[in-house]
């Protein structure tokens, strides 16, 4: 007997139409084959929907009218996402009345993205979404938060924070407006932790007090990532330190990856990784991990200790560490001017330790990536401009030894040679270390030999 399409299951119907991977007009014609394939593919049609204002289109407007006469459709909804084009203008309230009608009543949404892209040089005010809907949806499975340029109050973050299956947001970046920002987190009952497992935050300064209350909301946060920016710690409720802001989490976080610029306080003292038991991956920025200060009436940074003693302050499960140098340091010179483009003098034996010494400090290391910010203007980053460094014979074996790739990525320097310098193509000049020329010098005698 031949074997129909209709005749097979509606669980391996389900498969074959979602590997597929049929449009929705497509699906929608599937569905209107058959009973049978409507049972199977209208699930699946509602299951994804996603919300494009680009243009007036009556899309959206016919999906709220099919859940007002059908409003089980609704509970179809697993994943929801609106997208919207910074075309200069406000946030409309029909769009405002589109996002709060459905997110009212997708009570088994799984997944919920807002984001607004930016087509052209426009400064529209990131579109506020109001909280409203979670008086009436207690988003119960709800469990990945997607922000994307669309402010959410505090009070509203807070919220999803302490949804009961919530696992993962991504809130990137917040809204900047301080008179948004200074808005209060919801209260929170005592003893009652956040389940989330993974936060990524790109903010204000200002958010750096409510972020560190956050924190201490949480109950086993694996993955932490959050731009602090040109934070001072002139509020009386932020950390001191940002030791104190990341210890809410240094027990449980497996994955850290802090960005900031240099400030006058609060990059003042170091952080000790190794109260991080779990920590195995650590992407910072040179700022952040360096104890710096300002000289020159704030026109310059520098490093007020030596780098050399890094792995004394890492975690013995590290398997990766990131180092993001910025447009103000060097990876080869900590006293590297970015004003007055002074020669680099090549210093590696920080690099160098963390090899040395993987077998006592860092056994699990596998991994060191360095990278420097492309240019002297802070805003003009490029990665295509950087070059790798090319480490001495006697580091790059020892990395190989120890089993550790090493990735180091810098700025075209000009090499000083007995006085003789290759300025062609790049704006500073680099003095290699005497350790360097000496091991040239010996290269140089067994090729004569």
């Amino acid at each position: 007997m031949d074997l129909n399409l209709g005749d097979l299951p509606n669980e391996l119907l389900r498969k074959i139409f979602h590997r597929n991977r049929l449009s929705n007009d497509d699906m929608c014609a599937v569905a209107r084959t058959c009973k049978h394939f409507s049972e199977v593919a209208t699930p699946l049609i509602y299951s994804n929907v996603k919300i494009r204002r680009y243009t007036n289109n009556e899309r959206p407007f016919g999906l709220i009218q099919t859940i007002t006469n059908n409003p089980s459709r609704a509970d179809l909804i697993l994943k929801l996402s609106f997208f919207w084009v910074d075309n200069g203008t406000t946030f409309g309230e029909d769009q405002e009345s589109i996002v709060q009608f459905l997110l009212r009543r997708t009570t088994r949404l799984h997944t919920l993205k807002l984001k607004v892209n930016s087509v052209r040089h426009h400064t529209m005010p990131f579109p506020v979404v109001s909280d409203a809907f979670l008086d009436v949806n207690p988003m119960a499975s709800l469990w990945r938060v997607e922000i994307s340029c669309v402010n959410l109050p505090w009070n509203t973050l807070g919220k999803f924070l302490l949804l009961p299956k919530i696992c993962a947001i991504f809130f990137m970046p917040m809204d900047r407006d301080p008179a948004r920002i200074e808005a209060q987190l919801p209260k929170r009952t005592e003893n009652v932790k956040s389940r989330i497992h993974y936060l990524a935050l790109e903010g204000h300064p200002k958010c750096v007090s409510h972020i560190y209350e956050l924190l201490q909301w949480t109950d086993g946060l694996k993955a932490f990532m959050f731009d602090i920016g040109a934070y001072t710690s002139s509020d009386t409720a932020s950390p001191s330190t940002l030791q104190q802001f990341i210890a809410p989490i240094s027990e449980t976080v497996f994955y850290l990856e802090l960005r900031g610029c240099h400030t006058d306080e609060f990059h003042q003292a170091s952080v000790d990784f190794r109260d991080f038991p779990a920590l195995k991956s650590l992407d910072i920025s040179q700022a952040l991990l360096f104890p710096t200060t300002f000289e020159q009436n704030g026109q310059h940074t520098v490093e007020t200790t030596t780098r050399k003693g890094l792995y004394l302050r890492l975690p013995k499960k590290l398997e990766e560490l990131t180092i993001f140098f910025d447009f103000g340091s060097a990876i080869l010179d900590r006293k590297y001017h970015a004003v007055r483009h002074n020669f680099v003098d090549e210093e590696y034996d920080w690099i160098e330790e963390l090899a040395t010494f993987k077998t006592d400090f860092l056994p699990n290391l596998k991994e060191v990536s360095l990278t420097e910010h492309s240019d002297a203007d802070r805003e003009s980053h490029n990665v295509l401009k950087l070059q790798p460094w090319d480490p001495p014979k006697v580091v790059k074996s020892l990395f190989k030894q120890r089993g550790i790739e090493l990735n180091v990525l810098i700025r075209p320097y000009s090499v000083s040679r007995n006085g003789q310098m290759d300025v062609v193509g790049a704006r500073n000049v680099l003095n290699p270390n005497p350790r360097r020329l000496l091991e040239v010098e010996e290269l140089d005698i067994d090729a004569f030999a």
